[in-house]
């Protein structure tokens, strides 16, 4: 998901089971605006850093995840942006336990 804390935009992801808290269990950062642009791009501008993160509602289908970023170094003002995949390996769902409907009589 996407969220921001503060002046950090990101994008992350939760981990934990249907029904538990996922606070409990941890959310950790895939890629936010403090991280230098080589997180996502190899040929990003030296001493760059990411400047805008997004992912399309459907950025996460399968096993690939797309993201858009943009990237600047204060210093020189060199800027990047792109569309970027990668694979992802998905997290095993525990089986759905049908619910039985009550029927009011």
């Amino acid at each position: 998901f996407k969220g921001k804390t503060g002046t950090v935009d990101g994008i992350y992801q939760a981990q934990g089971g249907p029904g538990q808290d996922p606070a409990l269990n941890g959310i950790q950062t895939v890629v936010d605006t403090t991280m230098p642009g080589t997180t996502i791009d190899t040929i990003a501008p030296a001493g760059s850093i990411l400047a805008t993160v997004g992912m399309e509602r459907e950025g996460l289908r399968g096993d690939w995840m797309v993201i858009t970023s943009s990237m600047l170094d204060p210093v020189t003002s060199e800027s990047g942006a792109g569309v970027y995949r990668t694979k992802v390996t998905p997290i095993p769902l525990p089986p759905i336990v049908p619910v039985t409907p009550v029927v009011p009589q």
